[in-house]
């Protein structure tokens, strides 16, 4: 999966931007440079465009991926919102919930702009 992180640092937000094929293992490596310019910065407000991927997993990954993605968070407290994929609005408001129950402050959006406006209020 190609990816490309942008610290805005005006904004105070960290921009990713990724295409190509979803898997767990490109994810982590990307969450793990999100930390990284995170712990760096001080930024927590996170912007993930997913709106060029293809993502094709099973309802169980979306169920145990927000666990996997807070112990990688567990030294920071992101506010974090992602731009899904059209197709697949409706995984990512189950992944959503469920990231929520778990405590992680995560929304989804369909378009860029709304999702923007909800991570700068």
């Amino acid at each position: 999966m190609r990816h490309e992180i942008v610290v805005d640092q005006d904004a105070g937000i960290i921009k990713v931007s990724a295409e190509g094929d979803w898997n767990v293992a490109d994810s982590d490596i990307i969450t793990e440079k999100i930390v990284d310019k995170s712990e760096e910065t001080g930024i927590v407000k996170v912007l993930i465009d997913h709106s060029k991927i293809t993502i094709n997993v099973s309802t169980l990954i979306a169920y145990k991926r927000p666990l996997q993605l807070k112990s990688q968070f567990e030294h920071i407290y992101p506010k974090v919102v992602f731009v899904s994929p059209k197709n697949k609005y409706k995984l990512y408001r189950f992944f959503i919930t469920v990231a929520r129950k778990r405590g992680i402050q995560f929304e989804v959006f369909k378009d860029f702009n709304s999702a923007l406006e909800w991570l700068l209020t």
